[in-house]
């Protein structure tokens, strides 16, 4: 939260941090949505995953305006991405795209593996490799050998919090591999869902 405050800053945006205590009801915080939605110098919303138990998530981001859900989640968005006709994207996917075009990474053509399959990342994640003319692949917990799809790949995108999953020998030579995961072990350093020292 701290670095999107931090983002705002940078690029000259207002933003607002509105922080509910745990025990805020499902109702209360759908109220505290629709009062965002209705106000007019708002341009944008976004709730800080993950939520208490008692709350859905899935609610909560269906009642943020889709003009105004600046994570992308929203159904009426996630439906236009996968028609290319995305106005609002998910951060992460879209980000990735970012950095395969700053690297001059070609994706027409080319065989794309998604490790990992979540309305946050994965699912969105292959959309936006689909829409840029990739052959796409998504692994799950169910995928059987996951390594030898990802031994096909020429672009790799891996996002599971499973620290260190993906080995050395998982990647062909000259395959581009971003990893998006973050996971925090028990000595307190952070590490990816790729073995990077294997793979580099």
């Amino acid at each position: 939260v701290r670095n999107k405050e931090l983002a705002c800053i940078e690029a000259g945006f207002f933003s607002d941090k509105i922080i509910k205590s745990e025990n805020t009801t499902e109702e209360q915080l759908l109220e505290e949505v629709e009062r965002l939605n209705n106000n007019p110098h708002i341009d944008g919303i976004l709730v800080q995953l993950p939520l208490p138990s008692h709350i859905n998530a899935n609610k909560v981001i269906e009642h943020i305006s889709p003009y105004k859900d600046i994570d992308g989640f929203h159904s009426e968005n996630i439906g236009k991405l996968m028609q290319n006709k995305a106005h609002l994207r998910p951060c992460t996917p879209k980000g990735v795209m970012t950095m395969l075009d700053s690297i001059g990474c070609e994706v027409w053509g080319q065989n794309c593996v998604v490790v990992g399959a979540s309305n946050i990342v994965g699912r969105p994640m292959a959309m936006e490799l689909l829409n840029a003319g990739g052959t796409v692949t998504i692994c799950n917990s169910k995928t059987k050998d996951i390594a030898s799809k990802v031994k096909q790949a020429d672009v790799v995108v891996v996002g599971v919090g499973i620290p260190k999953m993906v080995k050395g020998d998982w990647v062909k030579e000259g395959a581009v591999v971003i990893d998006v995961g973050i996971n925090r072990l028990e000595d307190g350093s952070l590490v990816g869902d790729v073995d990077y020292e294997a793979i580099k």
